[in-house]
């Protein structure tokens, strides 16, 4: 095992690599290995590689650098760099000018300034494809560290697209379907989407399971909405979405069959009520504050039940009819 810098030389044009190890004969090994599998980090050697054929490619070292640290080779590896130049690529096969990063970037990176012609883009989509469909992509099973994630969302935090930008997006995308247009999900997919936004799992969830479950409770006690309401420190509405089985219904299942028949033994007996108040000659008004119904059903209930109402002075009254035999009594102030 010993330190060096070493070259990885193109015996038909002269062209090299360069790099620096710890122990010269496993690294050579790894850049076969990756050269063969087509993985190489260096995409001008790997092209070179498959042009030339492996038995035009010879391992050199140019200094052993016995005793040295790690810090020290990559200070002797940035110097041949800087001295040989082979990250340009009429010298060398490196992409970059440093010791640890890939990349070149600016007018160091030899597509500076230059784009792809239309049947370059064409063909680069179709090999990403073809490479995707085998291997699947890159970022499949990868997940993100909540340090990333915080630092994601602190760059787009106020980040605000000027209106060119917009106009761009909205012409790009005019037309287009989304991905999933038109296809169904599969019932497995529903049901775990179905678990993920369950219950306080859901952002627009405004009440706990257990705030839910003591409504239900309530519910099947036969208290009154508002009053349920009043001692929880809830809306009416919330109330009546559990008491509807719109939401929560997976909360306290064994109890909503009886609050679905309760709710309309309920509603029954508010209507045969109503019935018999206008029959005592109650106006709609009247009967829609005392039994806390809207009109509507009120005129809807007696029409169903045969019972004519006739418009006197914009006050709906119960009027003689040959279905009922019943006599309207007077107003009552």
């Amino acid at each position: 095992m010993r330190p060096c810098i070493y070259k990885i030389k193109n015996k038909v044009n002269g062209k090299f690599y360069i790099g620096s190890t710890l122990d010269y004969k496993d690294r050579w090994r790894d850049h076969i290995n990756a050269l063969r599998k087509q993985k190489h980090h260096s995409i001008h050697l790997q092209r070179a590689w498959n042009k030339y054929g492996e038995d035009n490619f010879e391992f050199e070292v140019i200094e052993f650098l016995d005793g040295v640290s790690n810090e020290e080779l990559r200070e002797r590896e940035k110097y041949y760099l800087s001295t040989l130049k082979p990250y340009k690529r009429k010298i060398g096969y490196n992409v970059s000018r440093g010791t640890t990063t890939c990349v070149l970037y600016g007018k160091d990176n030899g597509f500076y300034g230059k784009k792809h012609t239309g049947e370059a883009t064409r063909k680069i989509s179709e090999a990403l494809k073809e490479y995707y469909r085998r291997y699947g992509h890159v970022c499949v099973g990868r997940k993100v560290s909540k340090e990333t994630k915080m630092k994601i969302s602190r760059a787009n935090k106020g980040r605000k697209l000027s209106e060119e930008a917009r106009k761009k997006l909205s012409i790009i995308h005019k037309g287009r379907k989304p991905w999933n247009y038109g296809k169904e999900l599969p019932e497995s997919v529903k049901e775990k989407l179905s678990e993920k936004n369950k219950g306080e799992l859901n952002n627009n969830s405004v009440i706990t399971r257990e705030t839910a479950r003591r409504i239900k409770m309530a519910l099947y006690c036969d208290m009154d909405i508002k009053e349920i309401a009043k001692a929880l420190g809830v809306s009416t509405h919330v109330v009546y979405n559990i008491k509807n089985l719109k939401t929560w219904d997976f909360v306290n299942s064994e109890l909503n069959e009886y609050i679905k028949n309760r709710e309309e033994e309920y509603k029954e007996a508010k209507r045969k009520r109503a019935i018999e108040l206008y029959k005592e000659g109650y106006s709609t008004n009247q009967i829609a504050k005392m039994l806390n119904m809207s009109r509507n059903s009120i005129r809807k209930c007696l029409k169903e039940n045969n019972i004519e109402i006739i418009q006197i002075r914009n006050q709906y009254l119960y009027a003689n009819t040959e279905v009922t035999g019943y006599t309207t009594p007077h107003r009552r102030a």
